[in-house]
């Protein structure tokens, strides 16, 4: 899914939204559409880690994913950065900001 963008929201906070486990970001498409009414909708279509990496080096491969997603919205001008997700997605949106400051993102938590 590619973000859902309304050139009517100018500069306003956008937000990116995180997947459940099994479910990529097209089995929410409808609340997608919705939320873009009022906020800029970002959406990865699949976080995803080689299988190859353990389990427990997964989380935080996804976390970077976040993190480098937020960055790339700082760095597109965008101010607020908001993040939601579902089931997994929310494990990782409420568990960024240990990840951030671990990286050295230059994004201000």
């Amino acid at each position: 899914m590619t973000p859902a963008v309304s050139p009517a929201l100018g500069n306003r906070p956008a937000t990116i939204f995180l997947h459940a486990n099994g479910f990529p970001t097209g089995c929410y498409r409808q609340f997608c559409e919705r939320l873009a009414e009022r906020v800029i909708v970002d959406s990865p279509p699949v976080l995803a880690t080689p299988l190859h990496l353990p389990a427990g080096r997964r989380w935080g491969d996804m976390l970077e994913q976040v993190v480098r997603r937020i960055d790339a919205g700082r760095q597109a001008g965008r101010r607020r950065v908001s993040l939601v997700g579902n089931s997994m997605g929310g494990y990782l949106a409420i568990t960024w900001r240990p990840c951030c400051a671990r990286s050295g993102s230059a994004m201000s938590c």
